[in-house]
């Protein structure tokens, strides 16, 4: 686990530290860690992968069926070793790779069983906030709020080089076409999606003088988007919406900055190929998406 908790996220020391000593009070955080380290040992010993998938399928079930557990006591006092599980079984299924027909928060067959567990994390930090999470045996690794990086008036300047916020133009091209979504709790969760999705971007990208070219975007930035999907959004996902695809779709640039990771990798580009395989009128709106990722 040691080499493969420097894989895992922005922080090191959650991963190689905190992560273990809680898999220790739980059982299954332990097989979900086997699980993981199973799966990165896949890719780095090709010749001996079948029997680390085999291994790495082994601790998921195991794992799985004493996550479903949590989900029925949901309180402050459980909420850690959710937000670890859920995570863990994110990435677990991240490591998989891209399969067709599969649309990251979606697929053809089956069900993305993290998606659920999310949710209930989004429960408890809702009704308890982030302090519950990252409470007892986490509690010294919260995640520290990034410092802003310029006055606001700084921020709302054009960019110095040009060509570093088309993305924003992009956006503003997708929030036209939900001006017009004629079912309003549709509409109000693509507008929800957007903002979120934006300042994902702006975390990102930077926004005005503070734009950039150079990007290294952050697990806990990217991956904050997915967190507070809506139910709406998601079915609409599942019906093939068009404009529920676009804004997937971009949201694919945020991901490819963060395949440092290996468990990301090929997720971008399979993702939005797979958005044009099922509707090719939205290459029109993801024209700056798929230059990006060129």
């Amino acid at each position: 686990m040691t080499t493969t908790a420097q894989t895992l996220g922005d922080d090191v020391k959650l991963w190689s530290e905190g992560v273990p000593q809680l898999g220790f009070q739980h059982p299954c955080i332990l097989d979900l860690i086997l699980a993981i380290s199973s799966y990165h040992l896949a890719r780095l010993k090709p010749s001996n992968a079948p029997r680390y998938l085999e291994l790495a399928e082994k601790h998921s079930t195991f794992a799985i069926q004493g996550a479903t557990e949590f989900l029925k006591h949901l309180d402050s006092e459980t909420s850690a070793p959710l937000y670890v599980i859920a995570v863990l079984i994110c990435f677990i299924a991240l490591a998989k790779g891209p399969t067709p027909g599969h649309l990251l928060l979606v697929a053809e067959h089956g069900q993305i069983s993290w998606l659920s567990l999310l949710g209930g994390v989004k429960f408890v930090v809702l009704t308890s906030g982030w302090p519950s999470i990252f409470s007892g045996g986490l509690a010294d690794y919260q995640p520290q709020p990034e410092k802003e990086k310029q006055q606001e008036e700084s921020s709302l300047s054009e960019p110095l080089v040009a060509g570093t916020e088309d993305w924003r133009l992009s956006l503003n091209d997708i929030s036209n076409l939900i001006a017009v979504v004629g079912v309003q709790q549709v509409r109000n969760a693509y507008e929800h999606e957007m903002e979120v999705l934006l300042g994902c971007f702006e975390s990102t990208f930077g926004k005005g003088r503070d734009s950039r070219q150079t990007i290294k975007g952050t697990m806990q930035a990217i991956m904050s988007w997915i967190y507070q999907l809506n139910d709406v959004f998601i079915e609409q996902l599942k019906n093939k919406d068009t404009i529920a695809l676009i804004i997937l779709g971009h949201f694919c640039v945020l991901l490819s900055t963060i395949e440092r990771y290996w468990f990301i990798e090929g997720w971008a580009r399979h993702t939005i190929q797979e958005i044009l395989h099922i509707s090719e009128a939205c290459r029109r709106w993801l024209s700056w998406p798929l230059q990006y990722l060129e």
